[in-house]
């Protein structure tokens, strides 16, 4: 049975877990309203064609896995009741946050010793202290090197590289040899991107 509810607090999706304890609970903090209300979007249809996977394939060691979702708005403030009512439901593990709100509720993991699947590329997690949570993106630093060593092997040119800056992003330093191919991407973030 899938039931499908707005509210204020959020949306619940494929809930009927009984009281036997026959199935596995994933939560879902994700944005689903707001600003990046496309983000949460993305993210929340990732989960369910992951559920269905898991379901239509056995399950978890035989239980189904159901889901509870809980809109953050992309807000910190948002994030934390978000967060504390997805706990009430006694979740296995979380899905979400995103880097918009992890902050605000990144060190509630460790004390409800629920393991967490964090959907954030920020550097700040690159050397996670938290042992509940474990990153599912690739760092923007490691995202930025891969962009910019594309950038360098296609040898953009100048002009081609001035199409594509929105897509690599705000470089800090950006040479062109003599003859305009591109020569060095640096940025703070992510030191000495490439040199070539």
């Amino acid at each position: 049975m899938v039931v499908a509810q707005h509210g204020s607090g959020g949306a619940t999706h494929a809930s009927s877990h009984g009281a036997s304890g026959s199935s596995v609970l994933m939560a879902e903090l994700f944005p689903m309203t707001g600003q990046i209300s496309f983000v949460g979007s993305a993210l929340l249809h990732g989960a369910t064609v992951g559920q269905y996977v898991v379901n239509h394939n056995g399950g978890i060691l035989g239980r189904k896995l159901d889901a509870e979702l809980q809109d953050d708005a992309g807000d910190t403030v948002d994030a934390v009741p978000a967060w504390h009512a997805l706990e009430l439901k006694g979740p296995a593990f979380m899905l979400g946050p995103t880097v918009f709100t992890a902050a605000s509720v990144i060190r509630l993991f460790g004390p409800s010793h629920l393991v967490d699947f964090l959907v954030a590329g920020a550097t700040t997690y690159d050397h996670m202290n938290y042992p509940y949570v474990f990153r599912v993106t690739v760092s923007d630093s490691t995202m930025a090197k891969g962009m910019a060593a594309y950038a360098i092997h296609r040898h953009l040119m100048h002009e081609d590289f001035n199409q594509y800056h929105n897509v690599f992003g705000g470089w800090d330093v950006v040479q062109f040899d003599s003859a305009g191919k591109l020569h060095t991407l640096w940025t703070a973030s992510a030191s000495l991107i490439a040199n070539y």
